[in-house]
Order: structure tokens, then C-alpha cells, then sequence
């Protein structure tokens, strides 16, 4: 379980700091299938995944990261981002 960011409150309150990284991918323009809010279609991150992509995070995201598929990052319209690892 991640002890980086689950206590810190804010748009990620609650969330590993995987959920940070793949926000900022999405900033940055990476996901491979844009999301949308209003429809609540997530925007995708297709692994595999490497160590570059989890420079930064704790140790227990980074073996996360590692193992999984893809990423699927959601935004409520509250404006929090929450991530489901999938595979």
C-alpha cells in the first residue's frame, strides 16, 4: 500500500502516487484514449510499464506499476483523480 500520498488532502487525497504520475501523463498528453469527464470515460495508459515511467514513486507503486497492463485514470466532476490498475 502506498504511504506517499494517501493522507495528503487535495485532488489525490486518498490515492497511491501512481494516480499523480499517470495525471500528469495525462497533462502532458500521453494517454493513449482520451477520457472525458462528463461521460466518465477514463483516459488509458498502456503498459508494460518501466522503471522510467515510475521514477519517483514508492517502492510498493513502482512493483504496481511494473505488473500492470494498463492504467485507467478517472476525474470526478469535483475535480478528484482516482486510477484503477488493471492486470
Amino acid at each position: 500500500m502506498c504511504t506517499v500520498l494517501k493522507t495528503n488532502p487535495g485532488k489525490f487525497e486518498g490515492q497511491s502516487c501512481i494516480t499523480q504520475q499517470a495525471y500528469d501523463w495525462m497533462l502532458d498528453g500521453m494517454s493513449s484514449e482520451r477520457g472525458s469527464t462528463e461521460e466518465g470515460t477514463p483516459d488509458v495508459f498502456n503498459g508494460p510499464f518501466t522503471l522510467d515511467d515510475a521514477a519517483g514513486m514508492c517502492r510498493e507503486c513502482v512493483k504496481d506499476l511494473l505488473q500492470a497492463d494498463r492504467l485507467e485514470l478517472y476525474e470526478s466532476n469535483e475535480g478528484f483523480v482516482t486510477v484503477e490498475i488493471v492486470g
